[in-house]
């Protein structure tokens, strides 16, 4: 089983954004959690070093949580 995991923080004057993601290669799933308030260029970021985790496949499902957001993406 490939199961890779990831915590980081991204600290802006204004403020922090906190993540997590785990993939996990047997059941080719991606679960990303977000915590506090999350941009759409921090969002980009993450996603961009998902898709560099070596166990990403794109073929896998995912489930982006942004339940503890301050407030939600806007396009």
């Amino acid at each position: 089983m490939l199961l890779s995991s990831y915590f980081g923080f991204l600290i802006y004057l204004s403020h922090i954004m906190e993540f997590t993601f785990r993939i996990n290669s047997d059941r080719q799933f991606i679960v990303e959690h977000y915590q506090g308030e999350v941009t759409k260029d921090e969002l980009l970021h993450v996603l961009s070093s998902v898709m560099g985790d070596p166990a990403y496949q794109p073929s896998f499902d995912g489930l982006l949580d942004l339940r503890l957001t301050i407030e939600y993406l806007k396009f």
